[in-house]
């Protein structure tokens, strides 16, 4: 009767504390990033004045759902400048989405924007080159894309 009686003791007992025992606290999942990820790699050339020339048309990237986009550029710069990045749709007169100076050797931009194709242009800021022959030079230069 004595092993009896300690045994619905232990089976009925509360854990320590009292109450109803707690277990592990649930882990979240991270939730995976479905965002597809694009490659464009392009020469373009520097001209004196920092402009850039696109002989076999200017790499371009297709977003197909509105989300937020990451890009970053990467080159080794062939001449000093301050380089930017810039993206842009239809015939580029306003900027989408545009990195801050620097002179390389990646330049980075981060947004939010709208289905569409955008142009993945590099750029040089006026004045800020070194000596650039006036036939320009070759700056190859590749873009990373992640969007939705």
């Amino acid at each position: 009767m004595k092993r009896l009686l300690s045994l619905v003791l232990m089976v009925s007992a509360p854990s320590c504390g009292g109450g109803d025992p707690v277990g592990p606290t649930p882990v979240p999942t991270p939730t995976p990033d479905t965002r597809t990820t694009e490659t464009r790699s392009t020469v373009a050339i520097l001209y004196p004045d920092g402009g850039m020339g696109y002989p076999e048309g200017s790499p371009s990237v297709t977003i197909g759902g509105a989300g937020l986009v990451e890009a970053t550029a990467s080159f080794t710069p062939v001449v000093v400048c301050q380089f930017v990045f810039v993206m842009c749709r239809g015939n580029c007169r306003f900027s989408d989405l545009t990195s801050t100076s620097g002179p390389g050797p990646s330049l980075s931009v981060q947004g939010n924007l709208s289905p569409g194709t955008y142009a993945l242009l590099l750029g040089a800021n006026t004045g800020s080159c070194g000596p650039v022959p006036s036939r320009g030079v070759q700056q190859p230069y590749t873009v990373t894309v992640k969007h939705p």
